[in-house]
């Protein structure tokens, strides 16, 4: 949308520059981009991309070492959420593994999936060995097998703390000790999902917006027990698929840690920074699990 308004601003002056002079064109200039640059978009989008230069410290650890790189990643529960978390991993070079128990729900984000590559193929935002490849990056199962080599695996399964708990319960026994365990909750506290899980510190907030394909954003929640190396990885990870970032302030009552990674769409279509996080987020809907 910004950069649409802007286009607006400069079509008249591209217009009316050969019939008027250097003098002249300079002063339009200067009358019609002026406002644009002290507008309050302008004011976000400088925010958010000095926002962005702080998240890239968040992405490394604390003695400045990169955080480990992120090359298979899994997600749990294929409804709208998990699907479009799934889809989203395999367009951005992730080899990903999606499992649910219900192979319709398999089949749907599948689907899907590979109808967001089609688009991106016809616009050639995507050529066809790319596309190719986004497709067979997705993989789907209904069995707990193939988990071994993934060193992070998200859940998107239903907002309850015992599901959740079982759910990681049942990855710990499947995965390397130092895989990470992201849980895409937007109401409940990562420390009380990792009470229960063998290694703690590895447990992490990772809250997608939905619908993801369309949303570049993602809270990263640095739970009581979460390590410094999860929590650098999992931002860093997030990097690489969310637009830009921000660091925000406190978290839910558990006083998990927020950060934010992305840039949003605002309903009047304005590029806008996200600045704060002031209260527990409200329960999702029943569309985002």
């Amino acid at each position: 949308m910004t950069h649409r308004r802007l286009a607006l601003a400069v079509l008249p002056l591209v217009v009316r520059a050969p019939r008027i002079s250097i003098n002249m064109g300079l002063e339009a200039e200067v009358e019609g981009v002026l406002p644009l640059t002290t507008s309050p978009i302008a004011k976000n989008l400088i925010e958010l991309f000095l926002a962005s230069e702080e998240a890239k410290r968040l992405a490394r650890l604390p003695d400045g070492e990169e955080a480990a790189r992120v090359s298979r990643a899994a997600v749990i529960g294929a409804g709208v959420m998990g699907g479009g978390i799934a889809g989203l991993l395999a367009m951005k070079g992730f080899d990903t593994r999606l499992r649910d128990l219900d192979r319709g729900q398999l089949d749907n984000a599948v689907r899907e999936h590979q109808q967001s590559v089609e688009r991106k193929r016809k616009r050639r935002s995507l050529s066809n060995a790319e596309a190719n490849a986004a497709i067979d990056r997705l993989e789907v199962t209904t069995e707990p097998l193939g988990f071994g080599r993934c060193e992070i695996v998200i859940e998107a399964v239903a907002e309850k703390l015992e599901i959740k708990r079982a759910v990681f319960g049942e990855l710990a026994r499947l995965l390397p000790d130092d895989a990470i365990l992201a849980t895409n909750t937007s109401s409940l506290s990562v420390g009380a999902i990792a009470e229960t899980i063998p290694h703690p510190e590895r447990v992490v907030g990772m809250h997608f917006f939905n619908p993801v394909p369309l949303m570049p954003l993602v809270e990263i929640v640095r739970g009581l027990p979460t390590s410094s190396e999860t929590y650098a990885t999992t931002v860093a990870l997030a990097e690489r698929f969310a637009a830009l970032g921000e660091r925000v302030g406190i978290g839910d009552q558990a006083k998990d840690r927020v950060d934010v990674v992305g840039v949003f769409e605002s309903e009047a279509g304005h590029t806008e920074g996200c600045t704060q996080v002031a209260a527990p987020a409200p329960a999702p809907s029943s569309a985002s699990r």
